[in-house]
């Protein structure tokens, strides 16, 4: 990003428009707009707000405007992950644990022998330096709704989560499907930036509430200066959707927000963390927030991986707001 987060803070007008060309010149090279259009069509899917020319695609790469008419192409790809998964929510799910049980799962404990139906979308509302799943730009495969619900039946898939990329530039197709598989009682969980328009968030949120599954929300920061250097977009709607799930649709058991930050080495401080489970503490102190490692990938290797030091750290900084927080370290360093 060649600006650190001390000038982020602090130089905001000169650091900004530095990351905005980082982002811009690593978007071209994957064919993608530099920053969201602002000519064309509205889009309203998501905290980006595009106006998408004719011909043209969206910030998130797979909503085009074809002959004036807004077209999703649902990229990507589904596949069954045995429980327990390695899901960022699984340390609070029914599938990984007791929670839920007996309403929204049979099994008391692990549903050992039975599975996630998980859907990988391609495109997303961010573009993150440190993606670890970044090869969703480029995943070409056809997502069908009819496809996956050809595995609403199977006894043996108890949920279904969404995510990518991200599924928001997808949620006409994730609301489809959902509401169908809440209907048939499975679970229903997406893995989510939060970034969606509050109208579709709370679309989303009754089909989660009802089927006992919820949203793992990826919080990258707190300030949105460093909020936007690390993903070229706005917090705004992402904590907007967290009010929203947490305060219209709370739910102890399981709980229906989960969610998570990534420690980035030098960006995501104590002081970052902190203000997150602050704020997610002026919801319910009884949410459940889990701190990543950060895993080089992307365009941030040369990060490294978060000191376990560091993890530690940031963990006691939010629990000084929070009841249940868990620090995820893969590599100790």
């Amino acid at each position: 990003m060649k600006v650190c987060r001390d000038c982020l803070l602090k130089d905001p007008d000169r650091a900004l428009p530095i990351v905005r060309k980082a982002h811009a010149e690593a978007r071209k090279d994957l064919g993608l707009p530099p920053e969201p259009p602002s000519n064309g069509v509205k889009c309203d899917r998501c905290v980006n707000g595009c106006r998408i020319p004719e011909g043209g695609v969206g910030f998130c790469g797979v909503v085009r405007n074809e002959g004036g008419r807004l077209v999703v192409e649902h990229r990507g790809s589904f596949y069954l992950d045995p429980h327990p998964t390695n899901c960022v929510g699984a340390w609070v799910c029914p599938g990984a644990t007791s929670a839920g049980y007996p309403r929204f799962t049979d099994t008391e404990g692990p549903e050992r022998g039975r599975y996630n139906l998980a859907v990988f979308y391609g495109g997303c509302t961010h573009h993150c330096f440190f993606c670890q799943n970044h090869e969703h730009w480029t995943t070409r495969g056809e997502i069908k709704p009819e496809d996956l619900l050809s595995r609403m039946t199977d006894p043996d898939v108890t949920c279904v989560c969404f995510f990518g990329g991200d599924p928001v530039p997808h949620l006409d197709q994730v609301l489809e499907v959902g509401e169908r598989f809440e209907e048939a009682g499975v679970r229903v969980c997406l893995e989510t930036n939060g970034s969606m328009n509050p109208s579709l968030c709370r679309r989303v949120a009754e089909i989660c509430y009802e089927s006992g599954g919820g949203f793992n929300t990826d919080v990258k920061a707190y300030n949105p200066e460093v909020y936007e250097a690390l993903t070229g977009s706005s917090p705004e709607y992402t904590f907007k959707h967290l009010e929203i799930v947490g305060e219209e649709f709370a739910r102890e058991d399981p709980p229906i927000l989960r969610p998570s930050t990534l420690i980035v080495p030098g960006y995501v401080t104590p002081e970052e963390v902190e203000a997150v489970a602050e704020f997610l503490a002026s919801i319910d102190e009884r949410i459940p927030y889990r701190l990543l490692q950060h895993v080089p990938h992307y365009l941030s290797v040369d990060l490294g991986y978060t000191p376990t030091s560091v993890m530690l750290e940031c963990k006691r900084a939010a629990e000084r707001h929070l009841e249940n927080v868990d620090a995820c370290v893969y590599v100790h360093v």
